[in-house]
């Protein structure tokens, strides 16, 4: 695995500011991320327009990541870009098809969404479209970094005992993920062993 790849920060490290966690992340060594290349890409920009209703940029993409706790790992990618897509809560049911259509198929090239990361995508997109959290795609995170990811969180409305249930669920489902077994700490990380 990529520094890339292995980065993230626990979701329960909330005390960190923005700032110190962004600063954290390895290099970009790795291809961009799908929902990011489709928005940028001249060539598939219309896809994009069409597929995404807002342009993200990197340093939001990122940022997302943080908030959420979460990595970007295949099954990370998925999550957030479903959670992303949830929270503008304007997107219908066959919109989040073709969204899960377009990360499956669309682009051979890129990292794809197998049958796993399709279902913790629309997981995502249930999550954020049953909670409370602002538009994420709208949201300007520039005057928040010297701002904790707790105080970040609260901000946009993000639930933490909501999240922190989906991730137990996610967990148990998928006992082989790397992705999802360093969602919860362990008991023993609990515990201080």
């Amino acid at each position: 695995m990529s520094l890339q790849q292995e980065w993230y920060i626990p979701f329960q490290k909330d005390g960190v500011t923005l700032r110190a966690a962004l600063a954290t992340l390895p290099a970009s060594g790795g291809e961009i991320p799908l929902m990011l290349r489709l928005q940028r890409d001249p060539d598939l920009s219309f896809l994009g327009q069409l597929v995404f209703r807002a342009g993200l940029t990197q340093q939001q993409h990122d940022c997302i990541h943080v908030l959420l706790g979460r990595g970007f790992l295949p099954m990370d990618q998925a999550f957030v870009l479903g959670f992303t897509i949830g929270c503008s809560k304007k997107a219908v049911m066959p919109e989040h098809r073709l969204h899960g259509e377009v990360g499956r198929h669309f682009c051979k090239t890129l990292p794809l969404f197998g049958e796993t990361e399709a279902t913790v995508f629309k997981e995502g997109i249930k999550l954020a479209y049953m909670s409370f959290c602002a538009p994420l795609e709208n949201f300007d995170f520039l005057p928040w970094q010297d701002k904790t990811l707790r105080e970040l969180r609260e901000a946009v409305g993000v639930e933490p005992d909501l999240l922190l249930a989906y991730y137990a669920v996610e967990k148990h489902r998928y006992p082989h993920s790397i992705a999802s077994q360093r969602l919860l700490p362990s008991p023993a990380q609990v515990a201080g062993i």
